[in-house]
């Protein structure tokens, strides 16, 4: 519910290469693999966390860049 709620917010100032960023994330793109960073890290400064479009890592919710 954290992550729905901030999604108008976010997207308006996260973005990526290969379209908009959702759900309170910003998108890079790595090689042919799709990568999200926490907005935490854009935010608080802690060490980014990563996760892949499968499995969140470190509680991190993920989700595909360009949805």
């Amino acid at each position: 519910m954290f992550c729905l709620r901030l999604t108008m917010c976010c997207v308006r100032y996260t973005s990526c290469g290969v379209g908009r960023a959702v759900c309170g994330v910003r998108c890079a793109k790595r090689g042919i693999q799709r990568v999200v960073y926490s907005v935490r890290f854009a935010v608080y400064g802690k060490r980014n966390l990563v996760c892949n479009v499968r499995r969140a890592v470190f509680g991190v919710r993920c989700v595909p860049c360009g949805v």
